[in-house]
């Protein structure tokens, strides 16, 4: 899929989606290889992140179209050439999302944890006010994971 066939599959977001469009790639969807093991379904950015830090993977988040064309705000992990890993979902069949530094995504659900917020996810943190998008989301260099893919 392109970026476009998957944000024109979701629901958008007056602050999220512009960024994502800013800074997001696509990515290519593969079914979740083995040992990996699926997990939590609803917990993309909780099972997204512990498989980042535990298999040395990159963090995403952004948009990802489901099997049923249903377009979600969605977190996944990616591998050095831009193949997709998600425990979440069986298989999606497009993603399109904003690789991460997993320093800055540490740094983050560590300050949260201290305040008693469960939360994992980035983009969508309405209820701190898009910290990530209007605090830093100009400082690229402090969260953006660089990487060349084809």
């Amino acid at each position: 899929m392109t970026q476009e066939e998957i944000l024109a599959l979701c629901t958008h977001n007056l602050m999220v989606t512009p960024f994502v469009r800013r800074y997001g790639r696509l990515y290519k969807p593969q079914p979740l290889p083995r040992p990996f093991r699926a997990g939590r379904i609803r917990a993309c950015f909780a099972n997204s992140y512990r498989m980042a830090v535990r298999h040395r993977l990159t963090y995403v988040e952004g948009y990802a179209a489901t099997v049923n064309r249903h377009g979600h705000l969605h977190a996944w992990c990616v591998d050095e050439d831009g193949n997709v890993f998600d425990r979440t979902w069986r298989i999606g069949i497009g993603y399109f999302g904003i690789p991460f530094k997993i320093s800055y995504v540490s740094k983050v659900i560590r300050e949260r944890k201290r305040q008693g917020d469960e939360y994992y996810g980035l983009l969508d943190d309405w209820q701190q006010k898009h910290p990530l998008i209007t605090t830093v989301g100009d400082q690229p260099e402090l969260w953006l994971e660089a990487m060349t893919l084809d």
